[in-house]
């Protein structure tokens, strides 16, 4: 049975385009492979899913991960009347590589795709390792630009100080090709929790794995590994000056960003709300989605403005 999924992993990775139709039925090119021109010259590559009239949301993918990450939102975007918007970080997917990029600057590359999109107010919310850049935006960006911010199984600073080398040994080997892509995976299955591995290895959860993994590695090693060097390394603010309320969500079965985490960010953030999920590990607590955007958006649609032609 194993060698059997194997193969059928090989035939549906075998493009880009091939492994979005094949479980993403929906799939639309002129939507999710969206990309504009920065006012430095730098391209930003985006996704839409949901309802595009929709209460705007940027979803701030994890890592490594691409814009494809908000596929797995589009039935919940649809139900609450939301405009999933999902970029990819620079380096990653279509998004150009920036050199020695720090976390506040990322905050302006958001700021930048929401006047490009005419929407003068936003939410954001970013998953795993997207959670320090929501956090990011959280100081950065301008309270008349965003609504609420919200950070789901967030990863801590400094906490985990191997994952640039992981990072590049991903892309150095297994990277290479499919087939050693997919082994790669396989390895890291048996490092998960039985609940993790059980919601990971459905088939369209590992399909869209690999799709986002190839996107995220599509110009090479550098972006992925300039976020892991950023989650490692002393941040460019500091947790108590962000104003900004931040609801964070964590699980108590997580052992990819333990609740240690969100409890840390509770205490040293000045107006922060942590929500625990007894039931929910690192990849289950998506069956929370709903709950969670809810508590995102609200209710009532934001401002919008003409959009920007970069």
């Amino acid at each position: 049975m194993r060698h059997l999924r194997f193969r059928l992993l090989s035939r549906l990775t075998h493009s880009r385009t091939i492994t979005l139709r094949r479980f993403h039925k929906n799939y639309n090119a002129a939507r999710e492979e969206q990309s504009f021109k920065l006012p430095d010259g730098r391209t930003m590559g985006f996704a839409e899913y949901g309802n595009l009239e929709g209460t705007p949301a940027f979803f701030l993918h994890g890592a490594p991960g691409s814009r494809y990450d908000g596929i797995g939102l589009i039935d919940i975007a649809k139900k609450l009347n939301v405009r999933i918007i999902c970029p990819d970080r620079p380096g990653h997917g279509l998004s150009s590589f920036q050199p020695d990029r720090k976390l506040g600057d990322y905050p302006n590359d958001i700021s930048q795709l929401a006047k490009h999109l005419g929407t003068a107010q936003y939410n954001v919310f970013g998953q795993s390792g997207g959670g320090p850049y929501a956090v990011a935006c959280a100081y950065g960006l301008p309270k008349d630009e965003i609504l609420n911010v919200a950070v789901v199984a967030v990863a801590a600073l400094s906490a985990q100080k191997w994952i640039p080398s992981v990072m590049r040994f991903l892309t150095n080997w297994y990277l290479k090709d499919d087939k050693r892509l997919q082994k790669s995976l396989y390895r890291m299955y048996k490092y998960l929790t039985e609940e993790d591995r059980a919601e990971i290895t459905k088939p369209e959860a590992e399909s869209l794995m690999m799709a986002s993994l190839k996107a995220a590695y599509a110009q090479g090693p550098n972006g992925v590994i300039r976020d892991g060097q950023l989650y490692i390394t002393p941040w460019d603010f500091e947790l108590k000056d962000i104003q900004k309320e931040i609801k964070l969500f964590d699980g108590h079965k997580d052992d990819r960003t333990p609740l240690v985490f969100g409890r840390y960010y509770k205490a040293n953030l000045p107006k922060a709300e942590l929500i625990e999920f007894e039931d929910a590990s690192h990849f289950t607590v998506n069956r929370h989605d709903e709950e969670i955007m809810s508590k995102l958006v609200g209710s009532g649609l934001p401002k919008r403005t003409p959009a920007i032609d970069m």
